[in-house]
């Protein structure tokens, strides 16, 4: 994945891993593009993928991941999101958090979205890389992150210190 060049090693740590336990696991390396193809198609939920990001509530990343959103009537795939996890609950909880201003009443749209996908094994955090950027302040003399989690970017806003 662009940005994210500690996957390959993250991937083979992950894959011996999952040896060590009986479990032979192929890596593939593919453009993310067609891993979004399959998703969407779903033709192969057989997927483990790195995603860095910072750890967030389940509705912060509700729209990306579990919102199928509509559906296209000619090849019946949907239109949005990645569609990593399709469910009826996730698309109904999306659109009602879209509505709903009372925290406590987004708390619990998000807590019941949260114990199924954990309940029901839908995403499986295995590991969790931590992005960590050190920057010389000889040579950096402001560095504000931008609004993506996991990514450094934003990196032309960067002040020079000198």
């Amino acid at each position: 994945m662009p940005g994210l060049p500690e996957t390959i090693e993250v991937a083979q740590t992950v894959a011996q891993s999952f040896q060590d336990i009986g479990i032979d696991a192929k890596l593939v390396e593919v453009e993310f593009a067609r891993a979004l193809d399959a998703f969407r198609g779903r033709t192969t939920p057989h997927f483990i993928l790195p995603v860095r990001q910072t750890i967030r509530q389940i509705n912060a990343n509700a729209r990306i991941y579990y919102y199928t959103g509509s559906i296209d009537p000619e090849p019946g795939r949907p239109n949005g999101g990645v569609a990593y996890i399709e469910h009826q609950l996730y698309d109904d909880v999306y659109e009602a958090l879209l509505r709903r201003t009372d925290p406590a009443e987004r708390h619990r749209l998000a807590q019941e979205m949260g114990d199924h996908i954990y309940d029901n094994y839908r995403t499986i955090p295995i590991v969790n890389v931590r992005a960590t950027l050190v920057v010389n302040p000889d040579e950096v003399a402001e560095y504000k992150f931008g609004s993506l989690t996991g990514v450094f970017g934003h990196l032309e806003y960067a002040k020079s210190a000198r």
